[in-house]
């Protein structure tokens, strides 16, 4: 009888406490929660039928440094940023540190110290644009070793309340040097998007012009703002929206100028950064899949508002908790438990999902031209596909393995 009475009572503490987490007036985070849906994954059939196209990726480093995420190539030169805020270059088959975009810190979790550079980008004049999810906008000179902020993370946009968060990728047009990047949202940063994902949509699509030094967002309300490309007529650029799986076009130029449309939904995976196939159309990498026969815990709990408010609620006040202790008794494993939490435990752990990989190639239309998928081998959590003069780099934000493929294996 007693077992059972103390199996009631955790019951209705349980009961209470989720009431509490949901209803009690300004508990973090404080957003809005409204239902959404959505859409369930095209079917990987016809042009995205299962293919082993990149099964030939080679290793181009393995353990030497994690989270390679975004590429970028000048002349025989290859650049990614790296967990602990490292720019490292690619050269004669040698790498090596070129910059660090923070401050020295003691390890992965103080990545808001040191920096995580997510989006590459070489200007026109050979410099090298960071979108740094930490620090902000950033332009490094890839020869002097040297790093330059042009809108630090916190600093607002013209016209706007909003500040920049979590700067995710960019992308800069070659004849006037305008620059053009995503704010995923206004919550989290690097090591705490689940609550852009399914919190309040506030990601935004930002254009900074470097000559009069002033930002202004595009688009607003996105959830969870993602990769960023020029169209090669340089008239309009895609944004990918990953908490929706789609990809919105926004028009810099023309009748349609200052209007956004959706270029293509519906997509078999969450898309993280977009670049040009070299042929005026684009590769989208999809980083985790999505399946149309079994929805994943986002896309189930996307339409009960309730029940992502408790999850963000329940996560922000155990990482209250550990900050309160941390505060007063400084560690670093309760430094590393609040990453932990942050990133949702296990849960949050893509390299623990299946390893499929798909790359959907589409036209400037939207219209699918085909995909890149593997079929065997380790190759997995594929953020970017950056194209060089003989090989194509396949960037991870999370795995210490940066790829690389032969372009006559994947025309």
């Amino acid at each position: 009888m007693g077992v059972i009475t103390l199996a009631v009572q955790l019951v209705l503490l349980t009961v209470v406490g989720a009431l509490l987490l949901i209803f009690v007036p300004g508990l973090p985070p404080d957003m809005k929660f409204e239902a959404y849906t959505v859409p369930p994954p095209l079917k990987l059939e016809g042009k995205l039928a299962p293919n082993a196209k990149l099964d030939r990726a080679e290793l181009v480093f393995d353990g030497e440094f994690v989270g390679p995420e975004s590429i970028a190539i000048r002349k025989d030169e290859v650049y990614t940023g790296v967990i602990g805020g490292y720019i490292i270059r690619y050269k004669n088959d040698k790498w090596e540190k070129i910059v660090q975009t923070g401050k020295p810190c003691a390890g992965y979790w103080e990545y808001g110290i040191c920096g995580r550079p997510l989006g590459l980008r070489f200007e026109p004049s050979g410099k090298l644009l960071v979108a740094d999810a930490t620090q902000g906008l950033l332009r490094v000179d890839v020869d002097k070793k040297t790093v330059e902020t042009l809108l630090p993370r916190n600093a607002k946009s013209d016209g706007s309340e909003q500040t920049l968060n979590f700067a995710d990728d960019v992308d800069v047009t070659a004849k006037d040097g305008l620059i053009y990047f995503s704010d995923a949202g206004q919550f989290g940063t690097f090591g705490d998007s689940l609550i852009d994902m399914i919190g309040e949509p506030t990601g935004r699509l930002i254009e900074y012009d470097p000559k009069t030094k002033k930002s202004k967002a595009l688009l607003t309300g996105i959830r969870f703002a993602n990769g960023v490309q020029l169209s090669k007529n340089q008239d309009f650029l895609v944004l990918n929206e990953m908490g929706l799986s789609r990809v919105l076009k926004y028009h810099l130029k023309g009748p349609k100028k200052g209007t956004s449309e959706v270029l293509i939904d519906r997509l078999p995976g969450y898309p993280d950064n977009v670049r040009s196939n070299g042929k005026g159309g684009f590769y989208i990498s999809l980083l985790t899949s999505r399946f149309a026969e079994s929805p994943n815990m986002v896309e189930q709990i996307a339409p009960i508002p309730l029940v992502r408010k408790l999850i963000l609620r329940f996560q922000c006040v155990l990482v209250k908790i550990c900050e309160f202790v941390n505060l007063y008794a400084p560690n670093e494993y309760i430094e590393k438990a609040i990453v932990y939490i942050k990133h949702v435990g296990p849960f949050g752990d893509v390299t623990s999902y299946p390893d499929d990989v798909t790359i959907v190639e589409i036209d400037e239309n939207g219209n699918i031209l085909g995909s890149l998928q593997k079929k065997e081998g380790k190759i997995a959590c594929i953020s970017e596909i950056a194209i060089a003069d003989k090989y194509t780099y396949l960037g991870s934000p999370f795995t210490s393995q940066l790829w690389r493929i032969k372009n006559e294996y994947i025309s």
